[in-house]
């Protein structure tokens, strides 16, 4: 909860995730996920398969597609991919994080030490990675003790699942 910190900026609510998407500036090391793609664009790229009505994409199976039983969910409107969603990706849940290994979008980190470093030192150098790293993302210069208790904190989020009252937005009717 540390205001110095701010994990819960991106990492709050029962799942600790915003479920939103940021760009945490992340180099992709080939040499760590060999089958990881470098040109990835994320969020950016996500949209514009779900937005097509191409046969093929994730779209021709849209909420506004043909096959849709609800065409009026209003889920789609106002989507567009633009330029800042480059590099962007949701929020990982923190539940069940510790068995999960390996971390991030491309699987490059192999343990949740590796995880702790990175955002420990902002990420990666700008012109390393697609898009524009989050203002969210700083240095944090955690001690050795800090590092260590988060990740035995993160391991106390692995258990049971929890029941879906607990996961249901209850800010919106």
């Amino acid at each position: 909860m540390s205001k110095r910190i701010n994990c819960v900026a991106c990492h709050s609510g029962p799942l600790f995730s915003d479920s939103q998407f940021h760009n945490t500036g992340m180099h992709v090391n080939l040499d760590l996920s060999p089958h990881a793609d470098p040109t990835e664009l994320g969020r950016f790229a996500g949209l514009q398969s779900v937005l097509s009505d191409q046969e093929g994409t994730t779209g021709e199976f849209n909420v506004n597609s043909e096959y849709s039983d609800n065409t009026g969910t209003g889920f789609l409107d106002g989507l567009a991919p633009v330029e800042s969603d480059k590099g962007k990706w949701r929020t990982k849940e923190l539940r069940q994080v510790g068995p999960t290994a390996p971390y991030m979008h491309t699987g490059q980190m192999p343990t949740l030490m590796d995880v702790i470093e990175f955002y420990d030192r902002g990420g990666d150098p700008p012109g390393s990675f697609i898009g524009t790293k989050s203002p969210l993302m700083h240095k944090l210069r955690l001690s050795l003790q800090e590092k260590q208790d988060l990740i035995a904190f993160l391991h106390t989020l692995t258990g049971d699942p929890l029941p879906d009252r607990l996961t249901k937005d209850t800010s919106k009717p």
